[in-house]
């Protein structure tokens, strides 16, 4: 049965991409140790590992919509850009229960990825925030800024009266 073999091919689809869900998410874990301890070189070679990943993730997504449409075009009642919880119900039952905790599966570990990337993000952000301080208060150490009176006049004995900054 033709029918099957795409209901088996999907299924094996789903068990592949959420496999590689799961090494992302692992590469993603050593990603945060290497962010806190802080290790360049190492961050760099995991998101050289990531990006391989993410790809490869991207070509079974692919593989998986051409399938589901595939499973879906030969549906009575074809329905536009059907997504996988929609397709599920349309399984035979023997089918539906693996693809449905595929699916849960997929739908956590993409939960976990993006709440861990966030949190990334984040602390990324925070870095970059503390080295632009750091720069900033060295940066302005020694820049001279001059002080006005209130009429716009320099203030102090002779042309000008100037002060260290001490923007922090």
């Amino acid at each position: 049965m033709r029918t099957d073999t795409q209901w088996t091919t999907l299924i094996d689809l789903l068990e592949r991409e959420r496999q590689l869900y799961g090494d992302l998410k692992r590469l993603i874990e050593r990603e945060a140790e290497a962010l806190m301890r802080p290790d360049l070189p190492l961050f760099t070679h995991l998101l050289a590992e990531k990006q391989a990943l993410v790809e490869q993730v991207q070509q079974l997504e692919s593989e998986r919509a051409g399938q589901i449409e595939d499973l879906a075009a030969s549906r009575p009642h074809r329905v536009a850009k059907m997504r996988l919880k929609e397709l599920i119900p349309l399984a035979p039952p023997v089918f539906a229960a693996r693809l449905e905790r595929c699916r849960r599966e997929l739908v956590a570990l993409m939960r976990a990825l993006e709440s861990r990337n966030q949190l990334h993000k984040k602390m990324l952000d925070h870095s970059r925030e503390w080295a632009g301080n750091a720069l900033n208060l060295l940066g302005n150490q020694l820049y001279v800024q001059p002080t006005y009176q209130a009429n716009g006049n320099l203030s102090g004995a002779g042309r000008g009266g100037f002060v260290l900054s001490g923007v922090a």
